[in-house]
């Protein structure tokens, strides 16, 4: 079983990224960890305040007034964080605005201390901090420049420094730096691995088969879109879960447990079960399943997993058909699936060239007394008198005919001068199959059988075609107008009644006298007055608009997206083209009516039952 080009290696290798990056983007920089930034800091901030207040040999740099404003600052922007989407999505930027805060007061402390070093120092200390854990973007970039500036002025305005400013200066410029460098080449490698993510996550999520990842105790670790489409879960109810939990059929638990083990063991295995679905459904599946180490070097498993289910229906229809029918060609089967002429009589030729090894053959149907070339192995098929040839013999005389040398029968050559035998099967009344040969004698009788069941096939699948298109027709369509019927009608107006079809129009129509044409010339005419009517609403209605005959006398059209006024010109449209049949000996006369749907909240039948009752207020006015 092929699953993908990439190969066992390629899906182990982008299965074990994929997961890697998950777990590593749950571990860092997530909103959790920015939330604990921000509630560590406030406590510090109280937790230092404490210290100083209470210890009477330690002068507090900061007033305390200070330090627990700041403390309650960022203690209230964790709050907000955790209350408000708003600052939760951007929990990132308020932490690194919050940290950038906290130097800024450092440098206003260090300069109204003169910058004593025990006070100065922790500037170098928090900016190297801030710059390792926060992303190196260009903000970063910008905002360590507007520092180191402050920094500078700060400095240059400082009296009686307690130590060298510029020796301080150049150990800030070093550190910022040097910090900023390596978070920036941090946050760059992030942005590569996060973009050779997005493309390879894109290919495990659209792959035309279920990929599993899962540890040694059988935990599923990983899925993609298609696994997610196959079982009915979603990622979050099958990830975390056991394979056991979901996926695997009762009976199925000990001999899962039996591959978990075999997989451990280094074997590779490629086997058909039986799966479970939410919807407690069993489904057939095709898994293929090799041993990983995952990224904490544990043992794993990569599975995939391919939907078989429709495969199996099929199989066992195929070993039915083979127990009641012996012999029976597989090409009868393909054309069960078929649904058009052309496809039927394209798979015969190809039969009759692949399995039958005929070189050249061809099919023929009747059309206004020729028989008109459809489908051949070589050559564009001229039109012939059903009169002519092997090809019109055998259809004149309704079976098989086959000639060892056409020099030995003038009247019924080949076409092509080239060709020495051949043989003719009709099929049925359609038309004929015809295979011809460079070679005289070259088809057998046993060619002439096989042949010949295979054209069996053919028209047995025509047929059903024909029949399953007659029955469609007619179960969608009235008999005596070729419109649609009732039936279709109600179908289409379920269909068509959403907003997106809004204002929704309908209009009724009745013929006025029919009974009494049926009465006075007979049911013929009135048939004939139901046909003209109906040949009159086809012309004035565009093609999106719908038209039925509703029953009886009675015609209903829907107009999707046709306001008031344009439903009064389809009336009126209709008006002229039955006032042109005056004087006719069938005169068309209607009772029309119309309604519309202007809002969702309307019910659709009741919008019907409207233009049925506006139509017969009209007829009854045509009446009087």
């Amino acid at each position: 079983m092929k699953f993908l080009k990439l190969g066992k290696e390629g899906l182990i290798e982008l299965s074990l990224l994929l997961y890697k990056n998950k777990m590593k983007n749950k571990k860092y920089r997530s909103i959790k960890f920015y939330r604990y930034f921000l509630l560590i800091s406030a406590m510090v901030y109280f937790f230092f305040a404490m210290i100083f207040y209470y210890s009477r040999t330690i002068q507090d740099p900061m007033p305390i007034e200070q330090r627990l404003l700041t403390g309650f600052i960022f203690f209230g922007l964790y709050i907000l964080t955790q209350l408000s989407h708003c600052f939760e999505e951007r929990i990132d930027r308020i932490a690194y605005f919050s940290a950038i805060f906290v130097i800024v007061q450092l440098i206003y402390l260090s300069y109204v201390q003169g910058f004593e070093f025990e006070v100065s120092i922790n500037i170098l200390l928090i900016l190297a901090i801030i710059n390792l854990i926060f992303k190196g973007d260009r903000l970063a970039l910008y905002t360590n420049i507007i520092l180191a500036l402050l920094l500078g002025v700060a400095l240059y305005f400082t009296d009686n420094p307690q130590h060298s400013l510029f020796s301080f200066f150049v150990g800030y410029l070093v550190i910022a730096g040097l910090t900023y460098y390596i978070s920036n080449q941090n946050y760059k490698t992030a942005q590569v691995l996060q973009a050779s993510e997005q493309r390879y996550r894109t290919i495990f999520n659209t792959a035309p088969f279920g990929i599993l990842l899962e540890d040694k105790e059988g935990t599923i670790l990983e899925v993609n879109k298609t696994l997610c489409e196959i079982s009915g879960y979603n990622k979050k109810e099958l990830e975390g879960a056991k394979i056991t939990d979901n996926l695997v059929a009762s009976d199925q638990f000990e001999i899962s447990k039996q591959h978990i083990k075999e997989v451990l063991e280094g074997k590779e295995l490629e086997f058909d079960t039986i799966s479970i679905t939410k919807n407690n459904e069993k489904i057939y599946t095709h898994i293929k399943e090799s041993p990983i180490i995952l990224p904490g070097g544990e043992q794993g498993i990569l599975s995939m997993q391919i939907d078989i289910t429709e495969r199996k229906k099929q199989e066992e229809i195929i070993k039915q058909q083979r127990n009641i029918i012996e012999q029976l060609h597989s090409t009868a089967l393909k054309f069960m699936e078929l649904e058009s002429e052309t496809e039927v009589l394209e798979m015969t030729i190809e039969a009759a060239h692949d399995l039958l090894d005929f070189e050249f053959c061809n099919i023929r149907f009747l059309k206004n007394d020729k028989l008109v070339g459809k489908v051949s192995s070589s050559e564009v098929l001229k039109p012939i008198s059903k009169n002519e040839g092997i090809a019109g013999k055998a259809f004149r005389e309704g079976k098989s005919i086959i000639i060892d040398n056409f020099d030995d029968f003038p009247n019924l050559e080949s076409e092509n001068k080239n060709y020495k035998s051949g043989m003719s099967i009709p099929i049925k009344n359609l038309g004929v199959f015809q295979a011809i040969s460079k070679e005289k004698a070259a088809f057998s009788s046993e060619d002439l059988k096989l042949a010949e069941l295979l054209i069996s096939h053919t028209a047995s699948s025509l047929e059903r075609i024909y029949a399953e298109e007659e029955i469609k027709y007619k179960t969608f369509h009235d008999k005596l107008t070729g419109l649609y019927n009732r039936r279709f009608f109600e179908e289409e107006l379920e269909r068509l009644d959403t907003n997106r079809q809004l204002p929704l129009s309908i209009i009724m129509a009745d013929i006025n006298g029919l009974k009494k044409i049926n009465d006075t010339l007979g049911h013929k005419k009135g048939d004939e007055l139901l046909v003209k009517t109906a040949n009159i609403l086809k012309k004035v209605i565009r093609d999106e608009d719908i038209l039925a005959r509703w029953g009886g006398d009675e015609y209903v059209i829907v107009l999707p997206k046709t306001s008031n006024e344009e439903t009064k010109k389809v009336i009126k449209r209709i008006h002229e083209k039955t006032s042109e049949t005056k004087g006719d000996q069938l005169t068309v006369s209607l009772g029309i009516g119309s309604a519309i749907k202007n809002t969702k909240e309307q019910d659709i039948t009741k919008i019907l039952k409207q233009a049925d009752k506006v139509m017969y207020k009209d007829k009854s006015s045509h009446r009087k």
